[in-house]
């Protein structure tokens, strides 16, 4: 019964693979009804399809392989890489059913189809399908579309009359092309490519014998179609290759995307844990400081980290000086790239070098005559030490006793400042409110200074990268430049129009992997407000009016002397003018810890190094300290280790612990860590 409908329907106009294999599914599927295929039948047959390029007429006995050689290498041959198919073939194995049944829909197909090739042999001849249908192509269509192939059997033009074969000796004709060719047309020999052993575009012959066929119908010539099909076929590769790329790229990023979900649900107990520190701190920062500790055991998380270290600063109260140096009229304080040496200016320009940790005097830097000095600035990836005065800039190597070099200025010079990664670029700002950015190994030509300022430049700094310099005036406003072209990329109005409030500090914080990303800035003014601002937008989009400036919880009593970013980049540092320096936590509302001072005087200058080291200048003496609580959690560790004593009690780990998971994985901590949650909370994971 599903036989007898299907031959209906396809008798009725299934003239094309698609409708054909669309109406075979619909009465050959259960589950749908019958009285629903006449509906199907009529939404399938007005869906649109394109018409074939070739119809290949062929006897199947005789030359069925051949048949489907040309059909594939006709449909793959200079395929365009976009395209599912270079073009279309009827071929009736694959796409018609050989049912008598079938002629009106065979004949549809062939006025669908631009080209008839014919497949001409002793069994083709033979065949009444095969004579059919050039019957039909000579009545309907034009003689110069059809193509003759021999695959077999002899033709033989009858030379004598010149008007048609000679049908004597010719085997492998249909009888319908007797007397239709007045001259000897064309035709494609294919007897060898059928002999080949393998029928592919591997094989010379076969590939001889289909460029033949394929030629007339892409419309160009010969060697014009192999050319198509190596540019094509380049053309897939690179599409491959992109397709290939685009994959692994997703791949990569779903993989990236399973790693970053599965390690924040593996970090949710160590949150768990860090939270929970947090809501007992105040009342009992030791037990706090062992369940953060025991977050950092689990995975040391960010808010298991930073509840260990607040913590452990609760516990260790205000930081007191691992020594003061006096340097008497001491202007201007720099540490090292390691932290290891610290330089102290002198106001007629001598610098004096001291061991951080000894507090020696190693080494004293003499000018020949006095200057008028101003700031000290000690490049992060050199020896070189620079000292702004006011004749320009004054240039030694720490590490030789040779003379200083200078480099003149026509203004006097208030601050310089080093490229964090550029060890020969030293920003300059000038009294008279300019700028300029100089090479001090001397090999490029310095540029003109630009005005940046009214009333002269009370802060400079250079961005990690060297390309951008971010300056402060003495009347509250602060501007960000591109070094190279001198463009104001933005500029920050002064908070408090009506009120000398000048910028006391500009800083671009170094560290990337910080909760303050390394393209922040830091604004600090007099009054004490603390901002900090994006300054990492592209030079083309510079926006106006600059990007907000948001501004950091004040915990320090104004007015301020200073304000920093702390080496590692996670912390902020308020130098108050007088009283201890305040450090907080990136964007945290209190304070972490507070580097106290026996010295009353006024604070003159501030510098942090690499190597959690800070130094204070007050009236002439120089507070050093070592602080690692900005650092990661092994620094906090090997700090805690002398501060947090008694283990913590079984009671305690019942209550405030949860129970281990034997599939849990932990990543393991460092070694002042591993020793402490060793010592602390036993064997409990």
């Amino acid at each position: 019964m599903q036989r007898n409908v299907f031959r209906q329907a396809a008798g009725a106009g299934c003239e094309v693979e698609f409708h054909c294999n669309l109406l075979s599914f619909v009465t050959r599927a259960r589950h749908v009804p019958t009285r629903l295929q006449p509906t199907l039948f009529a939404v399938t047959f007005a869906l649109p399809v394109k018409p074939y390029d070739a119809f290949i007429s062929y006897n199947q006995a005789a030359d069925g392989p051949l048949a489907a050689a040309l059909a594939h290498a006709l449909t793959r041959f200079a395929r365009p890489w976009y395209k599912l198919r270079a073009k279309r073939v009827f071929l009736d194995k694959t796409s018609m059913s050989a049912d008598p049944a079938l002629r009106g829909a065979i004949e549809r197909s062939l006025g669908k189809s631009q080209w008839l090739v014919v497949l001409a042999c002793p069994a083709s001849a033979a065949s009444p399908w095969v004579n059919g249908e050039v019957a039909w192509w000579i009545a309907h269509r034009p003689l110069a579309k059809l193509i003759v192939v021999r695959s077999g059997g002899d033709i033989v033009w009858d030379k004598a009359s010149g008007h048609d074969f000679d049908w004597a000796r010719s085997s492998a004709l249909p009888p319908a092309l007797r007397g239709v060719y007045r001259e000897e047309p064309l035709w494609v020999d294919a007897l060898a490519a059928r002999a080949a052993k393998k029928m592919s575009l591997a094989e010379p012959a076969f590939r001889d014998a289909f460029l033949n066929i394929a030629a007339p119908i892409h419309g160009i010539a010969k060697d014009e179609l192999w050319s198509l099909e190596r540019t094509e076929w380049r053309k897939r590769i690179g599409a491959a290759a992109v397709a290939v790329v685009l994959v692994l790229f997703f791949a990569w990023g779903a993989y990236v995307q399973n790693e970053v979900s599965r390690e924040r649900s593996e970090n949710i107990p160590s949150i768990q844990l860090g939270a929970r520190a947090l809501a007992v701190l105040p009342r009992d920062a030791d037990l706090a400081a062992k369940i953060a500790l025991a977050g950092v055991a689990r995975r040391p998380s960010g808010v298991a980290a930073a509840a260990l270290r607040e913590a452990v600063a609760a516990l260790a109260g205000p930081t007191a000086p691992q020594r003061s140096l006096a340097v008497a009229n001491a202007l201007d304080i720099a540490f090292s790239r390691d932290g290891e040496r610290l330089a102290v200016l002198s106001r007629d320009g001598s610098v004096a070098i001291f061991g951080s940790a000894s507090g020696q005097m190693s080494a004293r830097l003499t000018p020949a005559r006095p200057l008028v000095a101003h700031a000290i600035g000690w490049s992060e990836m050199s020896d070189t030490l620079a000292v702004a005065a006011d004749d320009g800039v004054w240039l030694w190597s720490s590490a030789s006793a040779a003379a200083p070099r200078h480099i003149a200025a026509a203004s006097p010079v208030r601050r310089i400042a080093f490229a964090p990664n550029a060890p020969e670029r030293l920003a300059m700002g000038h009294d008279d409110g300019s700028w300029r950015v100089v090479d001090v190994n001397g090999n490029a030509r310095p540029k003109p200074a630009l005005v940046a300022h009214d009333g002269g430049i009370s802060a400079i700094a250079i961005s990690t990268d060297g390309t951008r310099v971010a300056t402060g005036g003495r009347h509250g406003d602060a501007a960000l430049w591109q070094i190279g072209s001198g463009q104001l990329l933005a500029r920050w109005a002064a908070p408090n129009s009506d009120a000398a409030d000048p910028v006391v500090s500009v800083d671009f914080n170094r560290s990337g992997d910080s909760p303050l990303a390394k393209w922040m800035l830091l604004i600090a003014q007099h009054s004490g407000l603390v901002r900090v601002a994006d300054a990492g937008f592209a030079a083309d989009k510079a926006p106006m009016p600059a990007p907000r400036a948001t501004p950091l919880p004040t915990i320090s009593t104004p007015p301020l002397a200073a304000a920093r970013f702390a080496h590692s980049g996670r912390c902020v540092a308020q130098v108050p003018a007088r009283g201890g320096v305040d450090v907080h936590e990136g964007f945290g509302f209190g304070r972490l810890f507070q580097l106290s001072g026996e010295s009353a005087g006024e604070a003159q200058a501030f510098a942090s190094a690499h190597s959690s080291r800070y130094a204070v200048l007050r009236d002439g003496v120089v507070d050093l300290y070592w602080q690692p609580l900005c650092g990661d959690a092994e620094a906090v560790c090997q700090y805690a280790e002398p501060v947090l004593r008694t283990p913590m009690s079984e009671d305690d780990k019942r209550r405030q612990l949860p129970p281990s998971n034997p599939g849990e994985r932990f990543q393991p901590p460092g070694e002042h860590c591993s020793r402490l949650i060793a010592r602390l909370l036993g064997d409990w994971r």
